[in-house]
C-alpha cells in the first residue's frame, strides 16, 4: 500500500526577525521524530514551478523523511529581499538549527539541492551549522562571478538576463523587491530574450552584476572555492558534461576531496553524466546508455547518510559517462566508469599544437607532441554579423533554442571562424580530464573577445561540439586578476580552460578547435560597438600555441 503524505505550512525565524515560509512534508503514518531533508528554493513562485517540487518531497517523504520545500528570503511566499548568493549561508544556517528542535525533527538534517538551490547547501555548508549531516549539491557553481554571471570577463547575457528577468516576470520576488528600469544589457546585436520583462523591469541584483564585472570585494565575500577547508560534511554531487556548470561541479568535488575536512573527503562522491542544465533538446546526439530522467531527492543517499543504512553495492566515489560518439548516425556509444578520484589518476596531459598551412583560408593543423609553426590564421570580427550561439552548455528558457551538441558544420564556411583540425585518428582515444587552450593573438580592436571549441569532426561532414568557453582580452591572464588592458597591435598570451569531458574518439575522427571572436546570442557581442576588428591568432617558435 502506497505510504500516504500529510502537508502543513511552517515558518522559519531568521536571526534578523525575517519569517520564510515553507512546506512541510510527513509521512502519514509514520512516527516522529524523523531525520530531515530540506530544500530551500527560489523558485516556489515561477509559474508551473511548484508542482514540480512539491512531488519530489512528496516522494522522499515516503521513504520516512520530514522533508521541508522553503521558500528562500524574498521570493514567493517569504519575507525579505532577494540578495542572491549573499543571503544563503545565515538563512542556511538558522534554517537548519530551527530544524533540528522541531517536534517532528530527530536533529539530523541534510541539505539537498541543484543549480542555485544547490548554491543554497555549500554556502549553508561552510558555516557548518552543528546539525547538519550531510548535503546533495548537483548541477550548481563553484564561483558565482566566473562560469555564472561572466565568462573570462564576457557578460553571460542569454542566462544572466533570463534569470534575472525570470523573477520579475513570474512575479516570484517578494512585493517589495526593488526592480531597475531600464537595465543596460549589454546586447548589441539582436533583440533581447523573450523571457525576459515585457516593461523592461529588472531585479536590482543584476544592475549590481553589471557594476561588478571584475572579481572585486563584492564577488570574494561570497566565493565558496577558497573555504572548501571549513566544509566538514560529505556531499553527493552530480554534474553534466553539457551542464553551464559542470567546471563548478568538479571543482566543487576536487576542492572539497583535497581541501576539506576530515568528515567531508571520507565521504563526498561525484558523479557526471551526458546532460544539460536543462532538457536535452538536441538529437544530433542522443545516449541511449544514460537515458535522461527527472530528477529525485537521492532517496539511497539520505538512507546512507541520516539513516545509516549499509551502502547498497560497491560504490565507487567517483562514476563518470565516457562519451564515445558514433561513426555514424546519432546514438552514442558510451560508457560508465567508476574511480576512486578525479582527475584519473592514469590520465597523462598530451599536447597538440597549432600549425597553419600557409594558405590563409582559416584551416590550420593540430599536431599531436608538434611545435607551431607558420603565419597567423586571421579573421575580421563584426559586431553586427556575430557567430550564432549553436547548441553548447547554456542555460536558456527558450524551448526553440537547441542545447548541448549541435552540428557545427554551417559555421566552418563562415570566414570569422578560424578552424584547426587533426589528422584522422587511427587508433581509439580517450580524452578524460581537464581541456585546456593556450594561444597568442592580438587584435586591432581596444577590447576584444575570442571564444574556442573543441570539436569533433566525422567522416560524413558533421561536426559535433563538446566544449567552448569565451575570454575577454582584458581577462586573458585570469578571471580572478585584476584586469589587463590590451593594446591593438600588441600579441598577448592567453592561457584559457575550456572546461574538463569524457571522450572516446574511433579511427578516422578528427579532433577540432575553432576560434571566434562571438558566440551570440549566449554572450555579448563585446565593447567595440558597430566597428569591425582585424583577429591575429599566431602559432610559430616565438608564439607556440597548443591545445593540451
Amino acid at each position: 500500500m502506497e505510504l500516504l503524505v500529510s502537508t502543513s505550512t511552517i515558518w522559519t525565524p531568521m536571526r534578523d526577525g525575517i519569517q520564510l515560509h515553507g512546506t512541510l512534508f510527513l509521512p502519514h503514518d509514520a512516527v516522529a521524530p524523523l531525520p530531515v531533508v530540506m530544500m530551500r528554493n527560489p523558485y516556489n513562485g515561477a509559474a508551473g514551478g511548484l508542482p514540480i517540487w512539491n512531488l519530489l518531497c512528496a516522494d522522499l517523504a515516503r521513504h520516512g523523511y520530514a522533508v521541508v520545500n522553503q521558500d528562500v528570503r524574498g521570493t514567493a511566499k517569504s519575507e525579505g529581499e532577494f540578495t542572491p548568493f549573499f543571503q544563503e549561508g545565515l538563512d542556511g544556517y538558522d534554517s537548519v538549527e530551527w530544524a533540528a528542535g522541531q517536534p517532528w525533527s530527530n536533529g539530523k538534517i541534510g541539505l539537498w539541492g541543484l543549480s542555485y538551490l544547490g548554491v543554497c547547501v555549500m554556502q549553508s555548508a561552510i558555516l557548518r551549522p552543528p546539525h547538519l549531516v550531510a548535503g546533495a549539491a548537483h548541477l550548481t557553481a563553484s564561483d558565482y562571478h566566473d562560469h555564472w554571471t561572466y565568462d573570462n570577463g564576457v557578460f553571460n547575457d542569454r542566462f544572466s538576463e533570463e534569470w534575472a528577468g525570470g523573477f520579475a516576470r513570474d512575479g516570484q520576488l517578494h512585493h517589495d523587491q526593488p526592480v531597475s528600469m531600464g537595465a543596460d544589457r549589454g546586447r548589441t546585436a539582436g533583440t533581447p530574450s523573450q523571457a525576459s520583462p515585457g516593461n523592461d523591469a529588472m531585479p536590482a541584483f543584476y544592475d549590481e552584476w553589471l557594476a561588478h564585472p571584475d572579481f572585486d570585494a563584492y564577488w570574494a565575500s561570497i566565493d565558496l572555492e577558497s573555504r572548501y577547508g571549513e566544509i566538514d560534511i560529505p556531499i553527493l554531487m552530480k554534474g553534466g558534461w553539457f551542464d553551464s556548470f559542470a567546471a563548478g561541479t568538479l571543482r566543487n568535488f576536487t576542492g572539497v576531496l583535497t581541501g576539506g575536512r576530515d568528515g567531508a573527503r571520507s565521504g563526498t562522491r561525484l558523479a557526471m553524466a551526458p546532460a544539460c542544465h536543462g532538457p536535452w533538446n538536441s538529437r544530433v546526439i542522443t545516449f541511449p546508455h544514460a537515458p535522461e530522467a527527472m530528477p529525485d531527492m537521492d532517496a539511497a543517499w539520505w538512507d546512507e547518510q541520516l539513516k545509516g543504512f549499509p551502502t547498497a553495492g560497491d560504490t565507487a566515489p567517483v562514476r563518470l559517462y565516457v562519451m564515445a560518439p558514433p561513426l555514424q548516425g546519432p546514438a552514442d556509444e558510451g560508457f560508465w566508469i567508476d574511480r576512486d578520484t578525479y582527475p584519473l589518476p592514469d590520465s597523462k596531459p598530451v599536447r597538440y599544437a597549432l600549425l597553419s598551412d600557409g594558405h590563409g583560408d582559416g584551416q590550420g593543423q593540430l599536431v599531436r607532441d608538434g611545435a607551431s609553426s607558420g603565419p597567423p590564421g586571421w579573421f575580421v570580427h563584426d559586431p553586427t554579423n556575430p557567430v550564432p550561439t549553436m547548441g553548447g552548455a547554456l542555460v536558456t528558457l527558450d524551448p526553440e533554442m537547441p542545447v548541448g551538441i549541435v552540428d557545427q558544420a554551417p559555421l566552418g564556411l563562415r570566414r570569422d571562424v578560424l578552424s584547426y583540425s587533426s589528422p584522422p585518428f587511427t587508433d581509439e582515444v580517450a580524452l578524460v580530464g581537464p581541456v585546456t587552450l593556450v594561444f597568442w593573438a592580438n587584435s586591432s580592436a581596444v577590447t576584444t573577445q575570442f571564444n574556442a571549441k573543441l570539436t569533433v569532426a566525422r567522416d560524413d561532414g558533421s561536426v559535433l561540439n563538446y566544449l567552448d568557453r569565451m575570454v575577454s582580452s582584458t581577462f586573458r591572464e585570469g578571471s580572478r586578476l585584476p584586469p589587463s588592458p590590451s593594446q591593438p597591435g600588441i600579441i598577448h598570451r592567453y592561457e584559457l580552460e575550456l572546461g574538463h569531458t569524457a571522450l572516446l574518439l574511433r579511427p578516422g575522427m578528427r579532433l577540432r578547435i575553432e576560434i571566434a571572436s562571438s558566440n551570440f546570442s549566449r554572450f555579448t557581442v563585446g565593447t567595440t560597438g558597430d566597428v569591425k576588428a582585424d583577429q591575429m591568432i599566431y602559432h610559430d617558435a616565438e608564439h607556440p600555441s597548443w591545445l593540451e
